[in-house]
This record gives C-alpha cells, structure tokens and sequence, in this order.
C-alpha cells in the first residue's frame, strides 16, 4: 500500500525532531543516532510486520553508586530504540495492522485532529506525538509521554541491524535525488 502525503510529512517531521527525552531517558542531543522508516520487526523478514519509523539513540540513565559512604550519580550511556507508528485516520488507528511496539519507547504519531479521537483508547505504557501543520506552528509535539521498556541484548542488536540496513536504503535513495536535481540544474 502506498504512503499518503500526510504520512511522508509526518515522517519528514519525525526525521527533523530532536527532543531531549524519550520515555524519561535523556537523550544525548550531540549524537543524533540514526532513523528509518518502514523498518522490519524481525531482521531480513516482513513476516512480523513493519515500524512506521524508527530511531537508535544514546540515552544516559543515572546509576547511583555509593563510594566511601558517599552517594555519587554516574552516568551511563545506553542504547534507546524508538519506535513509531503512524496512524492519519480514525480507521487506520483501529486497523489490527501496524501496531508494532517493540521498542524501549514506543509511541504512535498522529495528526492534531485526530489526537482528541484516541487520545482515551492509547493503551497503557505508549506515548503519543501530535504532528501540527498549521500557520502558527509546524512539527511534532509530544502530547503523552511513552514508559519505557527494557529489551534484551539480542533483541536490540537485531533491531538495530534493521534500522541500518534501512537507513542505508534511505540514504541511497536521497543521494539519487540530490544526484538528480545537480543533473537537472546542469541541463538547463
């Protein structure tokens, strides 16, 4: 099934946004990590479904260590993998399909207008993002907060090799535009 329009500007929103906090984790804003869309749930199948849009990010989680009587924070970089589904309608909301929340944070991202119809029906532990497009603003804005989930090793190393396979794929595919657009300037 092909994208809707709505869909490829909320996936352009998701790619532009950099909050400091997923799921309570901060978030380390020097070190984007990297995102794709249409990521495979299981690596190398499409069996178990498809993730709207995904990021890998470093997080810091506070660990409290007691050294000579003295409780001192350190910080503690982990990997977070965020994963979103998108939903622009009513129905799509309430399809069985695309519902895939395997991540530490999980969240669906919908429109401003449908926010208010499923804002009592998100299930417990997800987050949402509100994507606005209107004159006064323009973007994502996080309206429920996701909880974060603990994965095991292997399951985030196979998440993480998915969303690099895909990001290569994205990023081959914005060369060939960038090649094409110097191709077509070149031309005229």
């Amino acid at each position: 099934m092909s994208k809707t329009e709505l869909t490829r500007k909320i996936e352009k929103a998701l790619f532009a946004w950099y909050p400091k906090q997923f799921a309570r984790c901060q978030v380390d804003t020097f070190r984007p990590g990297f995102s794709a869309t249409e990521v495979p749930v299981e690596n190398g199948t499409t069996t178990g479904g498809l993730i709207d849009y995904v990021r890998v990010q470093e997080c810091y989680l506070n660990e409290q260590k007691a050294v000579n009587d003295i409780a001192k924070k350190r910080r503690q970089i982990e990997v977070l993998i965020i994963c979103i589904e998108i939903k622009v309608s009513l129905s799509d909301f309430f399809s069985r399909h695309g519902h895939n929340f395997v991540g530490n944070a999980n969240y669906y991202a919908v429109p401003a207008e449908l926010y208010p119809q499923i804002r009592s029906r998100v299930p417990p532990g997800i987050g949402v993002l509100v994507y606005y497009s209107g004159p006064n603003f323009f973007g994502i804005r996080k309206k429920i907060e996701a909880e974060y989930r603990e994965l095991s090793g292997e399951k985030q190393k196979w998440l993480i090799l998915s969303v690099a396979k895909r990001h290569n794929k994205y990023l081959k595919q914005r060369l060939k535009e960038a090649q094409e657009r110097i191709r077509r300037d070149e031309i005229f």
